[in-house]
Formats: structure tokens, sequence, C-alpha cells
């Protein structure tokens, strides 16, 4: 809402300071014209009318450097406010001393010290904007304070001046000083008229008029003697640059007037639709104080308009951040932009009960007629700000379960692998001590079976059966700490081969039981194909040995999906209770004794590990009509992790 004053144009006022320029210039050329031809012996010594000039002068400059300060503060005016309202208070301060004295030195050394620090000053124009040097205040007070000094120092001390008359001559230092001031303020009117080519603003070209027709004026100091035709005639020179300064400044002031008036009446007309704004809206002027809050602020706060209006917006903040608070807006005012506060963190109000809440602020420069204010938008997070505590600590929480899940599973690995070799190595140890047992019981059996009765025979029959059940046991363990540590690398079978050759080995099993085997065409799978082999040949084996009254009768079947390829086993045998269906693929798990059913319950368990270790699954289930159907699920494109060959420690364990 801050008006744009660099790119404002007016092009009737710049065609009258155009005109005014050519016009001061024909007084220039004329007056040194007449003062050379017609009226070179003219003189008119008028003290009167010259004070009246100089005095005139020097209030229309102190005046004029008010109302640019005054444009400054409001961001309005020309580019060079702060420099030239300088320039003109000491060229203004100088000229009114020079108004109140005679002619003679000190006469001539106010006149040319004020065309000379005057050029100085305007010169400034040439360094760069951006420099703190230029504070509103402070720039301007400091020339003033110094220019006093000058002023005050040169009335009070005449006679220690430096000379700048010699009869009615002047002196080098003399024309040095108004020389030089000329040619300065000439140097500014150029960069005044470098930025009016810019910025088309009015008061730059106004400021460039200003000094060359100062500069024009103490340039004319060296062709003119006192009271002479030239000598008026640059004196008529600064009058008019000062007049012209003078009316054009007020009307800048006048349409900056109206230009405030204008945008406070478009803020009263927008006010009632930020009272509607979903969010709040705060606005403050320079000191900090509240101006104005829409209702959905005064709610979210739980103030009222008439008790929060002219409090300190810090009355908003939470007390520990006050005094910085302080500090930021101070900054902030220095150099109001549009902007985001808090990129990163979370901000925090208080209201009126003195609890804190979370919030999101805008900030944006808003310029009325009482001076530069700020506009806030204040969004109440709070929310949104609990929902995103919530998935963090959910976040937090689930990355705790995720890294426990997985020191756990790390350790389950360990001791699962630390377990298969201690299996490995335990059933591979005790297998010839076994032996050894078994064969010196089947001795006992053959050789001294007839120096036994009936009931030693049974303790030696036994003891045999049971050195041959544990060997087989042993057998069975070491092949399950095999499945993993023994493994081959995973290829594509083809997987109605890996049945025929599990069917090959049971040949006996099924001439014996009469068993009919039917195998349907079966997709390929990648895998281990001994350890495949040993899984369809347990399935078959279970569905051979447990068929009850019937023959045997089995089905292997299969079909693929996108994700996997799933194998079935289906018989019509004496089936397995729901209860059961579990724990007959853990180790040792038995459904039937011995005599019923021989085995040692490893089986199925090891047919599962085969499985996990080929990233697949196994159950198993009732078949339509009676009897079993286990299924298998296997990758379809591709073998798990787990693919590798046997690691060092299993080698070591061998």
């Amino acid at each position: 809402m801050e008006p744009d004053i660099s790119h404002r144009t007016d092009e009737p006022s710049s065609g009258l300071l155009w005109g005014i320029i050519a016009a001061s210039a024909v007084v220039h050329v004329s007056s040194l014209i007449l003062g050379q031809t017609l009226l070179v012996d003219w003189r008119w010594q008028q003290y009167p009318v010259h004070s009246s000039i100089e005095m005139i002068g020097a209030l229309i400059a102190l005046e004029v450097a008010r109302q640019l300060i005054s444009l400054e503060g409001r961001k309005d005016g020309g580019s060079y406010n702060i420099q030239i309202a300088a320039a003109l208070i000491a060229m203004g301060i100088l000229d009114g001393a020079h108004a109140l004295v005679y002619a003679g030195n000190c006469f001539v050394w106010l006149h040319s010290i004020a065309t000379f620090l005057g050029g100085c000053l305007f010169a400034l124009v040439w360094l760069p904007r951006r420099w703190s040097l230029w504070h509103r205040h402070a720039w301007p007070l400091g020339v003033l304070g110094a220019t006093l000094l000058v002023a005050i120092g040169s009335l009070a001390a005449p006679a220690s001046l430096p000379a700048l008359v010699d009869g009615d001559q002047f002196t080098t230092l003399a024309t040095i000083l108004n020389v030089g001031g000329g040619i300065l303020l000439l140097a500014a009117a150029a960069r005044l008229l470098q930025t009016w080519f810019t910025t088309r603003n009015q008061d730059d070209l106004l400021f460039c008029l200003h000094c060359s027709l100062f500069g024009a004026a103490a340039i004319m100091f060296e062709q003119s003697t006192l009271w002479d035709v030239p000598w008026w005639g640059w004196h008529v020179l600064r009058l008019m640059a000062y007049l012209v300064a003078y009316l054009f400044v007020l009307r800048s002031n006048a349409q900056a007037v109206a230009r405030q008036l204008a945008m406070r009446r478009q803020l009263h007309d927008i006010q009632h639709m930020l009272e509607a704004a979903p969010v709040g809206i705060l606005v403050t002027n320079q000191q900090g104080l509240v101006t104005y809050a829409n209702a959905r602020l005064l709610q979210d706060f739980g103030w009222a308009q008439e008790e929060l209006v002219n409090q300190p917006v810090e009355i908003l903040i939470p007390s520990r951040l006050r005094t910085h608070h302080v500090v930021d807006r101070t900054t902030y005012m220095r150099h109001p932009v549009p902007r985001r506060m808090a990129a990163t963190g979370t901000l925090f109000a208080v209201n009126k009960a003195g609890e804190e809440f979370p919030v999101e602020v805008g900030l944006g420069p808003l310029l009325l007629d009482d001076g530069p204010s700020v506009l806030a938008a204040v969004t109440n997070i709070t929310d949104r700000w609990k929902a995103e505590q919530e998935r963090d600590a959910k976040t937090v929480a689930l990355t705790r379960e995720v890294d426990r899940r997985h020191q756990s599973e790390t350790k389950l690995r360990l001791s699962n692998e630390a377990l298969q070799q201690f299996a490995y190595a335990a059933s591979h140890d005790m297998q010839e001590p076994l032996r050894a047992i078994a064969g010196y019981c089947e001795l006992l059996q053959e050789q001294y079976a007839t120096s036994v009765d009936d009931r030693g025979r049974g303790f030696i029959r036994h003891a045999v059966d049971g050195a041959h059940r544990l060997q087989r046991l042993i057998e069975d363990l070491l092949e399950y700490s095999r499945v993993n540590t023994r493994g081959k690398a995973f290829v594509s079978l083809d997987t109605n081969a890996v049945v025929q050759e599990a069917l090959a080995n049971l040949s006996s099993a099924i001439t014996e039981t009469h068993a009919e085997v039917v195998v349907h065409d079966l997709p390929p799978v990648v895998g281990d194909r001994s350890q495949l082999v040993r899984v369809f040949q347990n399935l078959l084996s279970n569905a051979i040995k447990f068929h009850g009254d019937q023959p045997p009768r089995i089905s292997v079947a299969g079909q693929r999906t996108d994700t996997e390829v799933l194998l079935t086993v289906r018989d019509n045998g004496i089936g397995i209770p729901p209860e059961h269906r579990e724990r007959i693929f853990v180790i040792f798990q038995r459904l039937h004794t011995r005599t019923a059913y021989p085995g040692t319950g490893m089986g199925l368990a090891i047919c599962k590990h085969i499985i996990e270790r080929h990233g697949g699954w196994i159950s198993v289930r009732e078949a339509d009509g009676g009897g079993s159907l286990f299924a298998i699920g296997l990758p379809a494109d591709q073998p798990p992790p787990e693919n590798h060959q046997p690691n060092d420690q299993s080698k070591l364990a061998e």
C-alpha cells in the first residue's frame, strides 16, 4: 500500500521547470551583456533590498528543508530529500547571517562560504543513497549545528576571517570559494538530471534547476562587482531558485497529502474486507503501538478493540521474548519490506489470559498520513501445530520401534546363526559316538542273543532301535542346520523336473502302496534344486505314509501370478486337525506315535526352513473331499537376499 514515488511522472510540471531553466538562462546572459555594454557604470547600492532578498531566500531555504524532511518521513518527494535538505539548511543559515551585515570582508565571506558549503553538500548526491549517514534527523541536525557555529563565529569575530576583498576587487580565495561552489552545484545538477531520466520524478528535476541557478549565480560572481547589474542579476537568480523550490515543494507536499488522504479513504474502504478476513489483521505505527485490529485477531487474542488500540504490540508477545522483539521491530522499521517472520521454528503469541499459542505472521509496510506503519497478518495455527506435534511424536515413537525391532531382528538372526552352527557342530560331532554305540549294540544282539533270556534280548533290541532313531534324528537335525549354510546358488528351475526327481526317489514306496500321483503342468521357479527336491520328496512321502485305508491319491498342481508362483500338493490321506496345522512345522513335533507312523518330526520343519530361505511361505489346510492340501508360495521373478554361498563360519563348523 506504499505509493511508488520512484517512477511518478508529471509532464506538465516538468515542462514548466524546463521553461524556468530557459528563463533563468536569459536573465543570466542579459545581465552580463547589460553590465558590459549599456549599464557598465550603473550601480544601485540598496542594503534594505539586498538584505530582504537574502533573508527571504534564507527563510525559504529553511522551510523547503523542513518540507523535504517531512516528505522523507512519508516516503515521498524526490530521490535525495535528506541530502538536499541538509544543503539548504547550511545555505539558509549562512545567507541569513549574510543579510545582517554591511558590505565588507565579513559580507563577502558569509556569501562565499554559503555558496561553497552549499555546493559541497549538494554534491553529496553522488554518494550511495543506501548509506546510513543519511538518517532522516541526524544528518540535517548535524549540518544545522555546524553551520550555526560557523555563522555565529563569523559574526562574533569578523576580524579573524580570511581576506576576501582587496579594495574594490575580490581576492583569489573569494573567487575559489564562489566558482568552486558553483562547479560543485552544477555537478549536483548533473547527478539530479541523470536521476530524473531514470525516475521521471519532477522533484529531482526541480532541484536540478535549483542547483543550476545557484551554480550559474556563483560563476557570475567572477564577472561582477558590488552593486552592478551582474551582481544584482545573480542575486535575482538565487531568489528565483529559492522561490521555485518553495513553490514546487509546496505543490509536492500538497500532492503527497492528497495521496495520503486517498490512501486513508482506501484503507477505510478495505476495512470492511479486513473485518471479514479469515486471519487476524493488525496495524501498528512507527512506535510499535497498535492502531487497528480486525475481529478475527481480537477473537484469537481475547481483547476488545478499545482495550488493544494504543497498546504496545509487545502485549501480544510472550514476556520472555518482548525485549528481543523491540530490537527486531526497530531494525525492521529502518528497512520495511514485505516478509514472513520466522522462516524456521515456530512463533508464539500470548492472549489476554496469558495463554501462549502458535502463530504464523506476515509483515508488510503501510504508509499512512501519520507516518510509516506495519500491517501484520497473524494466523492462529494451534490445530495444525498440535497435529504436527502428534505426528512428530508418532514418527519418533515409530522410529524407535523400528530401531528396536531391527536390533531384535539382528540379535535373533545372530542367535539363529549361532544356533544353526551349534546344531550343525553338535549333530556332526555326535554321529561318530552314536555309530559306535549302535555298532556295539548290534554286536551284542548278534553274538550274545542266545546267552540271555527273552527280557535281556528285549533290552538289547530297544537299545539298538533307540540308537538308530537317535541317528536318524541327528541326521535330520544336521540337514536342518545346513539349509542356509550348505545352500546352493539360486537358478531358474523346471519345476516339473524337480517333482519327477522326487517321485523317482520314492518309486519303491509308490509301488508298495499302489499310490496314484498326478502331476499337472507346473510353472518354472527360481531356487536351489536339491533343496526343492527335498521339499517335494518330503510332502509326497507324507502323502503316501498317511494315506489311511484307501490307496494314496496325490495331485501336484501350480499356477503363476504377477508376484509369486503357487504350488500345491493335495492328498486323500487322514488329514490334519486344524489345531495342529501350525505345530507340524515346528522341529521335533509329531502328531502320532512312532509305532503307528515312523519318523523324527523334522520333515515339515525342514520344508518350512527351505521355503523361507527362498523368500516364500508354506501352509496346510483341509482339501476338498478330505485329506490335506499343502500350499507353497515362491517369488515369481528373483531370489530373496538370503541367496548366498556358505559363509566362513559354516566352513569352520564342518
